[in-house]
């Protein structure tokens, strides 16, 4: 079974990325509505992916990958960017801080759906 935690404060965003990737059979979709909550939900459940936001309230997407890498359960953990912010700066910010993927939204939940699962293949067993 896939786990996908959801870092996401905006609450119809987490809703549809829910929809789009919950609805496979044998996947289930963890919330969390901010960075600090995401890292404490990553903690407890080891997901085999991470879709993050980088605006947020209370730690940023930018934060909450730093936070990552100094721990070995969660720098394992693939993470996908999900955000509006589409300039290079973000983007780099993001990849260097050791995110596999970048998306901007909006996005087409069916590429994305596609996006994750090649994930989720890529680095399954990591």
């Amino acid at each position: 079974m896939a786990k996908i935690l959801i870092v996401e404060d905006d609450e119809r965003t987490r809703k549809l990325l829910k929809k789009t990737l919950g609805s496979t059979p044998g996947t289930s979709v963890i919330e969390a509505e901010n960075g600090a909550e995401g890292l404490d939900r990553a903690q407890a459940t080891k997901p085999d992916v991470i879709l993050l936001d980088i605006m947020m309230p209370v730690m940023d997407g930018i934060d909450f990958l730093e936070v990552r890498l100094t721990s070995d359960d969660l720098s394992r953990i693939p993470v996908v960017i999900i955000s509006a912010l589409s300039d290079r700066a973000h983007v780099v910010a993001a990849v260097s801080r050791g995110a596999c993927s970048y998306v901007t939204k909006p996005f087409d939940p069916t590429k994305l759906r596609v996006k994750v699962d090649k994930v989720l293949r890529d680095y399954a067993g990591r």
